[in-house]
């Protein structure tokens, strides 16, 4: 056939399938030298193949010509259902992660450069920060009720990552023209994009892993988080550093490291598109791909249910509590338990290293063994056992002991209390409620970030201490009383184990194939009955 009809989504996913497969081919030939035997998937895929004539083609559109005798069917790459196809999903959804936090946190990185190129005081550069963090407060729900209602979550990745690469051209152009309003309008436009894509993500991983490792899943998703936030921290300055040697302006030299943002934002973009079409294959396409119904999208308010809300409560205090702690904790380790600054940025640190192995590996635990509420009480209790020690002990080495139960809790909230949503709510709300989480994370983000500065500047971190631990005792209170009501419902939902919610899913798929193949039998008969 003439290549002329294939289009660039049938190019992309061509390139996809027969990498995988030239991948799996060599991997095949590499395990059988080492004398571990053949790793062949299917023995009929080989006899098939070589019976077929000149060329022959898989149902998924990957052509294997004859005499091209593969060990094994390269059709399993190509079905949404295997392992593979998902965690490659996964693999992009990570990678699109660390350039987004890589993005988020080169700003800080660079902080202190900024400050002295810019010519700009502390208050000043927090307005980059907190001028993309406020309308986010209410663009959150409108957008994630937009995506549920016109766009879909196909068309506004896209769009939310091309946006976030625009801000970060905008962002780069105002350091090279010294023009601070261009700064804050580009990490506006960054900021607002980025937390699109978060929500996007979040949803696109409930989808792919609802029935099996979703909780792993968002696990090591966060683990991508921390990953590119200590990228962000550490080579931002290095890259300054290194370009030391040319001399131009101070302004130039700031610009062109900052340059790195575009170049994450582009990686975002090619790892977004190829997300969208590989997205393609998990549903047959139908006749409204832009997303729901107008009754379906009117009624989503029957949704938010008294666990939604009492899921915000708890997701919204705990996030803005440790994004807090982090951003005074190097100040607070350095006044109060008297470290020196190296040992001050090691400590504070310190949380975001033990989170890139802590998280998959307690979201894999939770994956296996359920009960989301238990694990989230436990995160918490551990923070609020974390902030005692720090309010109540001033000996050096508190700090270090403080960050490691942080780095736990952290990871055993944020890996059971991710996948609480997807757990509540159906596929067609899920933008939506996601949309309201993050809408009330980001006002108690910004309520936070404000609070911080203000009473460690006049009251002391002693008093710092304790507004977080009335924060997270609220927490606290929130989850007691999820787990009251999932005690108190018929059925439980975001509280049972993981051998009844994979039994339950088991049915769910059943019963729907069941219904669709009945379907499909009605819609034989009726058009056999017309004919």
């Amino acid at each position: 056939k003439s290549i002329v009809p294939f289009t660039c989504v049938d190019w992309t996913y061509f390139i996809y399938a027969h990498t995988h497969i030239l991948f799996l081919h060599y991997f095949n030939h590499f395990v059988m030298e080492l004398g571990f035997g053949d790793l062949s998937l299917s023995s009929s895929s080989s006899s098939s193949s070589s019976s077929s004539s000149s060329s022959s083609s898989d149902d998924d559109g990957v052509h294997v010509k004859q005499g091209v005798q593969w060990s094994y069917c390269p059709s399993f790459l190509c079905d949404p259902s295997h392992w593979s196809y998902r965690y490659s999903i996964l693999v992009l959804v990570c990678l699109i992660e660390i350039s987004l936090t890589f993005n988020d946190d080169m700003t800080d990185g660079l902080a202190k450069v900024l400050i002295e190129v810019m010519d700009i005081d502390t208050l000043t550069y927090e307005y980059l920060d907190g001028f993309g963090t406020i309308p986010n407060i209410v663009l959150c729900i409108l957008g994630g009720y937009l995506i549920d209602r016109y766009f879909g979550i196909r068309y506004s990745l896209i769009a939310a990552s091309i946006t976030g690469f625009i801000g970060e051209v905008i962002f780069c152009v105002g350091i090279f023209t010294s023009h601070y309003w261009s700064m804050v309008l580009g990490t506006t436009i960054t900021f607002i994009a980025e937390e699109m894509l978060v929500m996007l993500l979040y949803i696109y991983q409930a989808r792919w892993f609802r029935k099996k490792e979703l909780t792993f899943a968002l696990g090591l998703n966060s683990s991508a988080e921390c990953l590119g936030s200590a990228m962000a921290m550490s080579l931002s300055n290095l890259f300054y550093e290194y370009l030391s040697f040319i001399s131009v302006p101070p302004h130039i030299h700031l610009g062109i490291t900052c340059l790195l943002g575009p170049l994450a934002a582009f990686i975002s973009l090619v790892c977004c598109f190829f997300i969208v079409c590989l997205d393609r294959k998990r549903s047959k396409p139908s006749k409204n791909p832009t997303g729901l119904s107008v009754k379906k999208c009117a009624n989503f308010y029957k949704y938010i249910s008294l666990n939604v809300v009492l899921v915000s409560v708890a997701y919204g205090l705990y996030d803005p509590v440790i994004d807090s702690f982090s951003t005074i904790g190097q100040l607070l380790f350095v006044k109060k338990f008297k470290l020196n600054i190296n040992m001050a940025s090691f400590g504070n640190g310190l949380l975001s290293w033990l989170n890139i192995f802590l998280l998959p590996l307690f979201g894999l635990i939770i994956d296996i063994t359920g009960y989301h509420v238990y694990w989230s009480i436990a995160g918490v209790s551990l923070g609020i056992l974390t902030h005692t020690l720090l309010l109540t002990s001033s000996f050096p080495f508190i700090p270090f002991i403080a960050q490691f139960l942080y780095a736990v809790s952290d990871s055993l909230f944020c890996s059971s209390m991710g996948p609480l949503p997807a757990f509540i709510v159906p596929e067609s709300q899920e933008a939506t409620i996601y949309g309201i989480m993050d809408s009330f994370e980001n006002l108690v983000f910004v309520v936070c970030v404000f609070a911080t500065g203000h009473i460690a500047d006049t009251v002391g971190y002693n008093v710092l201490e304790m507004f977080y631990l009335l924060l997270l005792i609220v927490c606290l209170i929130s989850l007691i009383n999820l787990l009251i009501n999932d005690r108190l419902s018929l059925i439980g939902v975001t509280n049972v184990s993981g051998m009844i919610r994979r039994k339950r899913e088991e049915e769910e798929s059943s019963s729907s194939s069941d219904s669709e193949s009945s379907s499909s039998d009605d819609d034989s008969s009726s058009s056999s009955s017309t004919e």
